[in-house]
């Protein structure tokens, strides 16, 4: 006779066991997620941030090849053979993009550089994105400039590369005013339209220049974090030279006029990232610039002769 062998019982998990372990892991999930998502805005931060060196050592390399840096655009009663190509277009070759700036025939004014039917010569190379030009922290849309009423054209007819970066090259005079006497207005930075200016034009100094800043998510209008809708900010393309402004002060934060960075990417410095934006100096290294600086020292490192004297700006 087998003797019998009496074996326990499988336990399994009650309902309130399995709730606890499912709260507990949700609280572990929250506790996380912020740590994850900061982590990945630091890593596009960073990566943002070698795009603007990036730019800064083509800046450079053009400089040395052609003994001065490259005007913001050349208008078409200046010069002819360059006309209305941006400062994004001609340094194209000396930022690893030899092959994207050879589609373009930059003997002729950009108007002719379009895909058809705008141009019969059906040149592309505008609308494709170079990835230096594109902050991962930006929220971007298509550059359509027919829907952004940006150019007469329907819309879907013209979409452009974007890009979220743009040279500044002065400070508007209204805010010049708001922000007191002796503030130099109109344009005062180093790259300007019409005008190849050398680093010895730097009178104040290049690691104390402003050349590139952030002004992010064009051509949807963003204010304080918020898109806008139904409004449109000029200079989204890369091949736009219309990306350059002059700094605006914007009164979205009931500030009068005075917030210059991230309220408003219209005419206005402008990022994703919290706290402030990446700003490309002369010397082509790059600052994080806090949206709460002076704005007496953003009129200083905009201007490139000005004499301002200021210390630790950033």
């Amino acid at each position: 006779m087998s003797a019998h062998v009496n074996k326990p019982a499988k336990r399994g998990f009650t309902l309130i066991e399995l709730l606890v372990v499912i709260a507990i892991t949700a609280v572990l999930v929250a506790l996380l997620a912020p740590s994850v998502q900061q982590a990945r805005e630091a890593a596009r931060r960073t990566q943002c941030r070698n795009n603007l060196k990036q730019i800064g050592l083509a800046l450079h390399h053009y400089h040395d090849t052609q003994s001065c840096f490259p005007p913001c655009g050349i208008f078409l009663s200046i010069n002819s053979d360059q006309a209305w190509h941006s400062l994004f277009t001609v340094i194209l070759p000396h930022l690893g993009q030899p092959a994207l700036y050879s589609q373009f025939r930059i003997d002729l004014p950009i108007a002719v550089n379009l895909p058809a039917p705008v141009s019969p010569l059906n040149i592309r190379a505008a609308t494709f994105d170079v990835p230096t030009y594109l902050c991962p922290s930006a929220v971007g849309g298509r550059a359509d400039y027919g829907a952004a009423g940006l150019l007469p054209v329907p819309a879907g007819l013209l979409i452009f590369g974007r890009t979220d970066y743009a040279a500044v090259n002065g400070i508007d005079p209204d805010l010049a005013d708001l922000i007191g006497p002796g503030t130099l207005a109109g344009r005062t930075g180093l790259l300007q339209f019409n005008s190849a200016r050398r680093v010895r034009d730097c009178l104040d100094g290049t690691s104390s220049t402003a050349v590139i800043w952030e002004d992010a998510g064009r051509p949807q209008r963003w204010q304080l974090g918020r898109r806008i809708p139904a409004q449109f900010s000029s200079g989204a393309a890369w091949a736009d030279m219309q990306s350059t402004f002059l700094i605006n002060g914007s009164d979205v934060d009931g500030s009068g006029g005075r917030c210059v960075i991230n309220c408003s990417n219209d005419n206005a410095v402008y990022s994703f990232h919290t706290g402030g934006a990446q700003l490309l100096l002369a010397d082509g290294s790059v600052q994080f610039v806090s949206d709460r600086i002076s704005h007496s020292i953003i009129a200083a490192v905009v201007s490139c002769a000005g004499g301002e004297t200021f210390s630790t700006p950033f």
